[in-house]
């Protein structure tokens, strides 16, 4: 079974290459993704990346940030990465469950890093803020949830990355 993944450079301050998002695509000339499987689709390109001794052709030596759906975190599918080159991205559809936070907790201890992705401050989402370095906005959203979700961030001496940004300008 052949599987495709977009690889989509995360940029720094300075505009140098931190890491590259993996994203799952169903075939070569597909732009987006179809939403069929989050599972399969993050198994797949865990799969084609770090079990076919890909990494380093594809990461050259950065950061892959992988999407991990609730079933992939409590699966504790992340243990079985290299967690020098892996950034787990935690799905802004997981539920700050008990057991997604004592998986977050196990993923530190073990010195993995975790992103949040999409997030948007609220009161069900914030007990993930505990455990994460990371958290990525998607600046398409309301711009009142932008700044708040983004000041709540610093306060917690979090690094934020802007998503849906496309252009320098």
């Amino acid at each position: 079974m052949n599987s495709y993944f977009a690889k989509q450079p995360i940029l720094d301050l300075d505009g140098e290459t931190y890491g590259y998002e993996l994203l799952y695509r169903n075939n070569t000339g597909t732009r987006s993704y179809d939403g069929i499987d989050g599972d399969k689709s993050t198994a797949g390109v865990i799969n084609s990346v770090f079990f076919e001794d890909n990494y380093n052709k594809v990461l050259h030596g950065k950061m892959a940030f992988l999407n991990f759906t609730e079933n992939l975190l409590l699966e504790k599918t992340a243990l079985l990465l290299p967690k020098e080159q892996v950034v787990i991205e935690i799905l802004e559809s997981v539920i700050a469950s008990d057991e997604i936070l004592e998986r977050c907790a196990e993923l530190i201890e073990s010195g993995y890093i975790i992103a949040l992705d999409d997030y948007v401050y609220s009161y069900q989402t914030a007990p993930l803020l505990d455990y994460c370095d990371i958290v990525k906005i998607d600046f398409r959203i309301d711009k009142d949830d932008i700044e708040y979700t983004a000041s709540r961030c610093r306060e917690l001496g979090k690094i934020i990355l802007a998503e849906k940004i496309e252009t320098n300008k």
